[in-house]
């Protein structure tokens, strides 16, 4: 008989000497895609046709002896989460004279994190700014400046696009010791409804990218810890800052957006798209960090006309109301 399980099907039916064979079955939408599947007797077992199984195809099946086969072998490679130690951990960093990996003259509690290379150029040249270490990579040092206001000393750093350095280089942060991240910058409007520059609090995001996968366990969604949720929100509606929850699409793939994808990530409830989220939101979640996310909406991806609407022309909101907004949430915090 076959019995869904997931995103996959198990079969037991009798074979020709009477015992059971147990196989995961991959599934595709109703298509069942049954050439390689794994018997609970150790065989692997290819079956030449693509039809519903019972016993008549059973008995055209051609049995392999697999003895090192394991079912683990048919999941994809994204599946294979492993909550264990690695190999390379953060905290191998060197500080060693001359092969040093970071340095540090000051940290802060709060760094805010931005894409927005805009920003990060205009707290720079600030006169009252000075950088206040770096981390390295083969592109080079990744500085951060502290920036203070009112009493309140943060840091500043430009956040790399894409999700291996964006969270690989907050891996290394945290080491240094960051404790909380502020994290800004634009995404792309699915919904044509939400105009431009408005500020958006992703609860929720579609895990279409490849590093959220080794940080939490396989899954279509991942959300933020509600409470950072709540206290960002709050902060916000207090300073009279308009703001929305939405679920986010995260891609890892700028050009390859297509209509039909666009059209089923809208089904599933995304009405923004961006490119880091689900890996900071997974990353936050194991390493057990507060962080504090939000966008503000930028060009629309019409999916309806197959067109690239960059709202240029629209976009008019000085890019430091956005610092602003991540000033608004680290006084709470």
């Amino acid at each position: 008989m076959l019995v869904p399980f997931r995103q996959m099907w198990c079969l037991s039916e009798p074979n020709i000497n009477g015992f059971f064979l147990s196989s995961l079955i991959l599934q595709i939408g109703n298509r069942k895609i049954p050439e390689i599947v794994w018997s609970a007797s150790g065989i692997l077992i290819y079956y030449n046709k693509c039809e519903r199984i019972g016993c008549q195809s059973l008995l055209r099946a051609i049995v392999f002896p697999m003895m090192n086969f394991h079912p683990r072998c048919l999941l994809m490679l994204l599946e294979e989460f492993e909550p264990g130690r690695a190999v390379i951990e953060p905290e191998n960093l060197s500080l060693e004279s001359g092969t040093a990996d970071f340095m540090v003259r000051e940290v802060c509690d709060i760094l805010i994190y931005s894409f927005n290379g805009e920003i990060v150029d205009t707290i720079r040249q600030h006169p009252d700014v000075y950088e206040g270490g770096f981390i390295k990579s083969l592109n080079g040092k990744h500085p951060w400046y502290i920036y203070e206001e009112d009493g309140l000393k943060v840091a500043v750093m430009l956040a790399c696009i894409g999700a291996p350095m964006a969270v690989g280089n907050l891996e290394e942060l945290k080491v240094v010791g960051f404790r909380q991240f502020i994290v800004l910058g634009s995404c792309g409007v699915l919904d044509k409804n939400l105009a431009t520059d408005k500020i958006i609090l992703p609860q929720t995001a579609l895990r279409d990218e490849g590093t959220s996968y080794h940080y939490a366990p396989a899954s279509d969604e991942i959300s933020y810890d509600e409470r950072c949720l709540i206290k960002m929100e709050t902060s916000l509606r207090q300073a009279g800052v308009d703001c929305i929850r939405t679920k986010t699409w995260t891609t890892d793939a700028f050009f390859r957006e297509t209509a039909d994808k666009v059209k089923r990530r809208m089904a599933a409830g995304a009405e923004v798209v961006d490119m880091e989220a689900a890996s900071i939101m997974a990353w936050a979640q194991y390493r057990k960090v507060d962080v504090y996310q939000f966008f503000y909406t930028a060009d629309y991806v019409d999916h309806l006309n197959d067109e690239w609407d960059q709202r240029h022309a629209e976009r008019i909101t000085d890019v430091m109301v956005f610092f602003d907004v991540a000033m608004t949430i680290a006084r709470e915090l």
